[in-house]
């Protein structure tokens, strides 16, 4: 599968138009809610990967980074993942907002981190090509409202950011089956771990020894989902991964990206809106994950779930 950017060809164009309007599609909504993360893995089918957003958003769209209408897009687009990054500002507010792009993405002079909410709520979003939106830098409160088990998060920590309050939100709102929480290192791993046993954990791994040692302390393999960054995944790991069912998430490559579903559980991508939300389902195997991913049968929030 040929990825395409949409300078290149008309139709890409037309796509990105179709983005303004927060590609809203045919599709039906959500009327029940996702069942927690570990067992959507257990419902994926062989050869098939669940697609993140990289930042909530699809470069070849009009919709900002980290903003509460990305977000949206993809919950209407039926996706099922959401990478966002998460920072705290001067007041301890916590925001979406990558710490690498604060003033190419926002209309404001300073950097947002040292604002308070108060300053920050008025600075208005940029889209991936420079465009001023409608969007405004959204807390997490409000994307964890949003999110409300019709999409799941996966979190990564910007340098101001406090592990302790974002995992308070995520239990005050109850998502603590539906996020992943981003770790760099064996000893972030353990630190979320130890703050949060009950929420599930992305970590490097890049042989046996290393998943052995995280779960000497404490990291059960049905909490964790190991982040491999290179392009050839080690044998013996592979093997490890498959006799204890762990998810493997990788970024997806800018081409054939059916095929890297194979070898993988989720997959980050920048052209989000290019790929469905789920790759490499057939229309067998698309009947069998419908019916294990609603196997809770939980209501969403003013939704009777008949």
């Amino acid at each position: 599968m040929k990825r395409r950017k949409p300078r290149i060809l008309a139709f890409m164009t037309a796509l990105s138009f179709a983005s303004a309007c927060n590609f809203i599609d045919d599709s039906s909504p959500r009327t029940e809610a996702l069942p927690p993360i570990a067992t959507a893995f257990k419902c994926l089918p062989q050869n098939a990967a669940f697609i993140a957003a990289h930042r909530a958003t699809s470069k070849d769209s009009r919709l900002a980074e980290n903003s509460l209408g990305g977000v949206s897009a993809l919950i209407k687009r039926g996706f099922y993942f959401a990478e966002i990054d998460v920072a705290r500002l001067k007041d301890k507010t916590h925001i979406l907002m990558h710490d690498g792009v604060l003033e190419r993405t926002t209309v404001g002079k300073g950097a947002v981190v040292s604002k308070s909410w108060e300053q920050a709520q008025t600075i208005l979003l940029r889209d991936p090509s420079g465009r001023v939106t409608s969007d405004t830098i959204p807390r997490l409160e409000d994307v964890l409202q949003l999110a409300s088990k019709k999409i799941y998060l996966e979190i990564d920590f910007k340098t101001s950011a406090s592990y302790q309050d974002i995992i308070g939100q995520i239990r005050h709102h109850d998502l603590q089956n539906h996020v992943i929480l981003i770790a760099y290192s064996k000893s972030q791993a353990r630190t979320l771990n130890r703050l949060a046993p009950e929420m599930f954990i992305s970590l490097p791994a890049s042989n046996p020894r290393h998943l052995t040692e995280l779960f000497e302390n404490g990291l059960k393999p049905d909490k964790i989902g190991v982040w491999i960054s290179k392009k050839d995944l080690p044998t013996s790991l592979e093997k490890t991964l498959a006799e204890n069912n762990i998810a493997l998430l990788r970024k997806a490559p800018t081409t054939g990206v059916t095929q890297a579903a194979k070898h993988a559980s989720l997959l980050v991508d920048d052209y989000a809106f290019q790929l469905k939300p789920v790759m490499g389902l057939t229309r067998q195997t698309r009947r069998a994950f419908d019916h294990c991913m609603a196997s809770t049968k939980e209501s969403l929030p003013g939704n009777s779930g008949g």
